[in-house]
């Protein structure tokens, strides 16, 4: 049985509503970019030392700091 449907009728409609969405979408990143940013830097901030007290290693600082922002 064929019928036609309205996909996006559970979705805001409209170009505003759309845009306001995209924009809410991109003021996301961006927080947690800063998030990313801002723990990686903390990170590479610690001593060697530091960083082994803690169990990590210079070389997982990126994946560390990306883990925790984005949790892949």
């Amino acid at each position: 049985m064929a019928y036609a449907s309205n996909t996006l009728s559970h979705r805001p409609y409209g170009f505003v509503a759309r845009l306001r969405a995209g924009m809410a979408d991109a003021a996301e990143a961006w927080t947690r970019f800063r998030m990313y940013r801002e723990t990686y830097d903390e990170l590479m901030g610690l001593s060697d030392r530091e960083l082994q007290d803690l169990g990590l290693s210079r070389a997982s600082i990126k994946g560390v700091a990306h883990e925790t922002v984005y949790g892949v």
